[in-house]
């Protein structure tokens, strides 16, 4: 049987909130053990063609991808043609145009961070 200590970790859960590139808006950020879970409804205050363009926002340590690829955190509806990648670094890549618009954020990854604090 594995020690209390690890099972307790595989079930500790976190959360925080995080601003979402070309909007006031904020989604949240999950963990529950080693996977993060984004969500969110959020509205898109600037249009813009993107094409791989590093964003000034980044995820924040305890809830960053594991992998080195890009992970995707989709955003749908409304009249949105736009998609973020996260990277293990935090870094956050854009790709596509908020085109002003309200929309739908989701992402589910696994993470290799230090669990947050409480």
């Amino acid at each position: 049987l594995k020690p209390m200590s690890d099972v307790w970790d595989s079930l500790t859960q976190r959360s925080t909130t995080w601003r979402v590139p070309y909007s006031n808006n904020s989604i949240s950020l999950t963990r529950v053990g080693d996977i993060c879970f984004a969500g969110g409804n959020v509205k898109f205050n600037q249009n813009g063609e993107n094409n791989y363009t590093q964003a000034r926002e980044t995820i924040p340590v305890g809830y960053r991808p594991a992998e080195t690829s890009n992970v995707p955190i989709a955003v749908f509806g409304g009249n949105t043609t736009f998609i973020l990648y996260g990277e293990h670094t935090g870094r956050v890549v854009m790709l596509g145009n908020p085109n002003s618009a309200y929309a739908g954020c989701t992402g589910v990854w696994r993470t290799a961070d230090p669990m947050p604090a409480a």
